[in-house]
């Protein structure tokens, strides 16, 4: 039984809770942002751009194994311990990586960093879909998903003044305070709350399968039209392999008792949509963050800054869109209708950039831009809310985590493929795969080509949340013993 706060500290403590786990969840989302705008500087000085591409790699790499695996424990022992543990792992990361001599030894740290990262990501949103009864949890969803938008902003930015001014190892340093901070207000004011799964034995044989399946997957998505090209023996064998050892992870799976990624939960409607709405969403939104700046800087030349202009505002409209949704869920108790209307807002937006062309004007696409952020900020708490409404609170750990594990497969998996079908776009209207060389017609079509194949995804999606049924969320706390202290806590 955990201890029940009392009420005359309840108004003050929804703040501290979200900030501690907001202060959490944006060390992990910063850390993308931030990181990428100072590896250039960061390979030169370590004299290490041959490996720069594994920095990145190895983060995301581990942060997905993270995802899925801690998800499930943080069932086994407890949501806070677990969250602090990856705040501990993630500063470790963080310290090793501001003091790494060379990039092999930050490749190392960097991989501390992800698994730590991966346990933030996935937690966070873990622990206040326990505290929070389902019918009002979209309000502090919605609230959580905006860590992502505001570290998007402010990461670039951030990371280039750190760099300029007291070097990039302040990069990795700056993740100390608010790492502490955070530790110290999840320690002091988040509820010491039991496991929801008492001496369930650990799937060791999933942790090892799903860990053996990922990495050859990763690599061959990482090197692919980089260091080899996607026919190649090494591609292939990789590709073969993760797939071999995928479907031996999946056999462990249906004969675990607790597995970490249930196999049997696809038999659920809701949670086989909501997977795929997540896989689909994520990787459209990634779509637009990737090519929208090659337009904007290789067809209409313009700067850098000029070309973060059009990514500016999908942010912001994803963070807006996030909030907003949260709140509407909690009033109205449905999600159907704004799920559909999420799709229909992508839809547009990606029918937009699939007629781009050379004069396509500034204006047209940041319409587009925000079009497609509002969208893809409907869906961040709508799909938490929609996969955990489904089953029970023993099972949100396992339900969470599988639904950060198919956001990040969904951005992994389709880029790349898209990014086969716009180079096979240039090579065969010019005959090569340089970007620089081709003109901005042939560059244009090419671009234009993968939001065309985007409008295929996206009439999926659609498709696929059409099949979810409206139903109402049930008025009940998440937590039964301490029924009367939580609902007070989300009013």
């Amino acid at each position: 039984m955990p201890e029940a706060l009392p009420v005359n500290t309840i108004p003050t403590r929804i703040p501290a809770l979200m900030a501690g786990v907001m202060l959490g969840l944006l060390l992990a989302a910063l850390d993308g942002t931030i990181v990428s705008t100072v590896m250039p500087t960061i390979g030169h000085q370590l004299n290490g751009m041959d490996l720069y591409v594994w920095p990145f790699t190895v983060y995301l790499l581990a942060s997905t194994l993270a995802i899925v695996i801690f998800g499930k424990l943080s069932d086994i022992f407890g949501r806070k311990p677990v969250f602090i543990t990856g705040i501990l792992i993630f500063l470790v990361g963080s310290i090793g990586s501001g003091i790494s001599p060379d990039m092999i030894t930050l490749i190392l740290f960097r991989t501390i960093q992800g698994i730590g990262g991966g346990i933030l990501m996935t937690v966070s949103f873990i622990m206040v879909a326990e505290l929070f009864p389902i019918w009002q949890r979209g309000k502090y969803m919605g609230i959580l998903a905006s860590v992502y938008g505001i570290a998007s902003i402010i990461g670039p930015a951030l990371g280039g003044i750190i760099t300029e001014t007291v070097g990039w190892q302040w990069v990795f340093f700056l993740n100390l305070p608010l790492g502490m901070i955070s530790l110290i207000m999840i320690k002091a004011w988040f509820p010491d709350l039991p496991p929801v799964a008492h001496s369930r034995p650990i799937d060791y044989a999933g942790i090892i399968t799903f860990t053996s399946a990922m990495i050859p997957l990763f690599l061959a998505l990482s090197l692919a039209g980089s260091f080899y090209s996607w026919t190649s023996y090494e591609i292939i064998g990789m590709l073969i392999a993760a797939l071999i050892l995928s479907g031996i992870f999946i056999r462990t799976q249906l004969g675990a008792s607790e597995p970490i990624i249930a196999i049997r939960m696809f038999k659920n409607r809701v949670y086989s949509i909501t997977m795929t709405m997540a896989f689909l969403s994520n990787a459209l939104f990634y779509v637009a963050i990737i090519y929208l700046p090659l337009f904007m800087q290789d067809v209409l030349k313009t700067g850098a800054s000029t070309a973060g202009l059009v990514i500016t505002p999908m942010v912001l409209s994803m963070i807006l869109a996030a909030v907003i949704t949260g709140q509407m869920i909690s009033r109205t108790r449905r999600y159907r209708n704004l799920a559909l209307s999420g799709f229909v807002l992508i839809g547009i937006s990606t029918a937009i950039f699939a007629l781009l062309k050379p004069d396509t004007s500034f204006e047209v696409i940041v319409v587009g831009s925000i079009l497609l952020g509002y969208g893809s900020g409907i869906m961040h708490p709508l799909l938490s809310i929609a996969a955990q409404n489904a089953f029970t609170q023993k099972e949100i750990g396992v339900i969470t985590s599988s639904l950060q594990f198919s956001r990040n497969m969904g951005a992994t998996i389709i880029t790349p493929l898209l990014g086969v079908i716009m180079y096979g776009a240039l090579e065969t209207s010019k005959g090569s795969i340089d970007i620089t060389t081709v003109s901005p017609d042939v560059l244009t079509h090419a671009i234009a080509l993968v939001f065309g194949v985007c409008l295929i995804l996206v009439v999926i999606a659609f498709s696929a949340t059409w099949l979810l049924e409206d139903v109402r969320l049930a008025p009940r706390t998440a937590i039964e013993q301490d029924g009367p202290s939580l609902k007070e806590m989300s009013s």
